[in-house]
């Protein structure tokens, strides 16, 4: 087991590592490439500009063909030629009709903030400057790093869902290999005890003790039939929600420590979607989580109560109750906060409630010392 948990942690922090490299290795290339791109725009800029300084010095008798050519190869690089004050005198890829002169000029000098300006001196002592933006081209791999981080975020997010469900499967598998296993173990000595029973009841007819143990081996064969239906489909019927909440308390009012007071309060009948032996289930592990906070002495009290289509179930005890942080794991699999146990029961009461009724359960309100009260929401018909 120990092997398993540390092979599990070693692919975890390999993964890690895996994740921090491609994401380094993915940041540092682009940076390189984003450098080679823009170390090409900057030769690509000068050259323009020293086509646009030919094509002010050179006399009109000369071909301007060939500059004019140079000019026009650049269809991607937004940039404006500016004088000395930045204001704008020609521009090349950016359409600035809809600008006014002080809005060009606040263009020129953001592209000045982006790109160093190369100088143009020409003749007279005049200087004019080429002020450029970068192109689409290298702006799509400036965010390439961020796409690639989203996609990776993406893939991670993924990975961890599948890995979550896998985990889960193999938990609801595991369960319900478990529940079946214990049920068809259980199912043999049940089957001899209800026969024994019934021949010492022919036997001794008169016996007081003999209906007493008949009802608790009918309870066996009902915790059975329980762990048999984990993992089946939901076997839902119509059933009367008082008469089932009834048979529960009444079964555990007996079994309950004597220093417990378990009452109710059922309200009018209602008619729910059930599967009894389950439901039953359910209000007997809330019951019995109750004793167990309440070191067997206190008062347990199940109210129901109708709102619109649903109907509330709360069972609250004046046990020891929960701070926020237990009360927020109090459903794992696995978790309790007891000396014995498996931290089974109440995971399995939510499994029922929620993936087999379709309700739902919760801890309604807690605090240390100030008890504990569970609620449980059912569909009424």
């Amino acid at each position: 087991m120990s092997l398993n948990v540390e092979s599990r942690k070693l692919m975890n922090v390999a993964f890690v590592v895996v994740a921090v490299l491609i994401i380094g290795g993915s940041l540092w290339s682009t940076r390189l490439l984003v450098h080679a791109f823009a170390e090409q725009e900057h030769s690509r800029m000068k050259i323009w500009a020293d086509a646009t300084r030919a094509l002010a010095e050179l006399p009109e008798s000369c071909d301007f063909a060939f500059i004019q050519e140079v000019l026009s190869e650049n269809t991607t690089i937004p940039v404006v030629l500016t004088n000395a004050d930045f204001e704008v005198l020609d521009a090349r890829n950016i359409d600035l009709s809809d600008m006014n002169p002080e809005q060009c000029r606040q263009l020129a000098l953001e592209f000045k903030a982006k790109n160093e300006p190369i100088q143009i001196h020409l003749m007279e002592g005049v200087t004019q400057y080429v002020c450029y933006d970068d192109s689409i081209l290298l702006k799509h791999i400036l965010y390439m790093p961020v796409v690639m981080l989203l996609v990776i975020l993406v893939f991670v997010v993924l990975l961890v869902v599948v890995m979550l469900s896998r985990r889960r499967s193999e938990q609801n598998r595991l369960w319900v290999g478990l529940s079946r296993e214990t049920a068809h173990q259980l199912g043999t000595p049940i089957t001899s005890l209800l026969a024994e029973t019934e021949l010492l009841r022919v036997k001794y007819p008169d016996d007081r003790y003999l209906p007493e143990m008949q009802r608790d081996v009918n309870r066996l064969r009902t915790i059975a039939e329980r762990f048999s239906k984990i993992g089946s489909p939901s076997d839902l019927t119509q059933q009367d929600l008082n008469t089932v909440l009834e048979s529960a308390l009444s079964y555990m009012k007996l079994r309950v420590a004597k220093g417990a007071e378990l009452t109710w309060e059922l309200g009018p009948s209602r008619q729910v979607m059930l599967n009894a032996p389950l439901m039953e289930w359910v209000i007997e592990n809330l019951c019995r989580n109750a004793v167990d906070a309440m070191d067997e002495f206190g008062k347990i009290h199940l109210e129901a109560t109708d709102h619109d289509d649903w109907v509330y179930i709360d069972v609250t005890d004046t046990g020891k109750g929960m701070t926020k942080q237990v009360a927020d794991k109090i459903f794992r699999p696995g978790f309790t906060t007891k000396k014995r146990g498996w931290g089974l029961g109440l995971a399995l009461v939510k499994r029922i409630v929620e993936e087999y009724h379709h309700g739902r359960i919760y801890v309604l309100r807690t605090a240390p010392g100030e008890g504990t009260t569970f609620r449980i929401e059912l569909k009424k018909l």
